[in-house]
């Protein structure tokens, strides 16, 4: 196997997977923030 193929087969899904998890991450963050901020202030 080549760097390259090694590349794309392990490094490459693996960043993909990587960033997928993080925005998954953030966009309950900042959901559980804005629930949180809805409730603080009754009336909204």
């Amino acid at each position: 196997m080549s760097s390259g193929q090694i590349f794309v087969t392990f490094v490459l899904p693996a960043m993909v997977f990587g960033l997928c998890y993080g925005a998954v991450v953030l966009n309950e963050r900042a959901v559980k923030r804005a629930t949180e901020r809805e409730h603080r202030m009754p009336g909204g």
